[in-house]
C-alpha cells in the first residue's frame, strides 16, 4: 500500500536494508522510485529481473553489487555507532542489549 502513495518527495530509513540477499533492496528502490524503478510495478519488476536478478542468477554478483552501489551511493547517508558529527559522537551511549525469553504454550 505504501508504494501507492502519491507524493512529491520520498524518504526511507532502514537499519538493515539488506537482510538476507541483494533482492531485499527491490522494495526500497521501488518505493524511492530510483531510475528504472519509477514506472509501474510490473515495469519495475521487469527492470529488476533484467538488470539485476538475471545477472545474479548468472553468477555476476560483484557486477550487480557495483551497479547497485552506483545507484545508491549518491542517495544514501550511512551512519554507524562510531560516526561523529562536528567531532562529537552521534551516539554518546548505547544501552546494553536486553533479551527477554517469553515461553508460549500452544494448544
Amino acid at each position: 500500500m505504501i508504494d501507492q502513495l502519491e507524493c512529491s518527495r520520498r524518504v526511507a530509513l532502514s537499519g538493515t536494508p539488506i537482510h538476507n540477499k541483494l533482492e531485499d533492496l527491490f522494495p526500497m528502490m521501488r518505493f524511492l522510485r530510483l531510475e528504472g524503478f519509477d514506472k509501474g510495478l510490473s515495469a519495475a519488476l521487469c527492470h529488476w529481473k533484467t538488470n539485476y536478478q538475471a545477472r545474479l542468477d548468472a553468477g555476476q554478483k560483484q557486477e550487480v553489487r557495483k551497479a547497485i552501489k552506483e545507484l545508491l551511493v549518491p542517495r544514501v547517508i550511512r551512519r554507524m555507532k562510531t560516526s561523529t558529527w562536528f567531532d562529537q559522537p552521534i551516539v554518546a551511549e548505547m544501552p546494553k542489549k536486553l533479551f527477554t525469553v517469553c515461553p508460549v504454550q500452544f494448544k
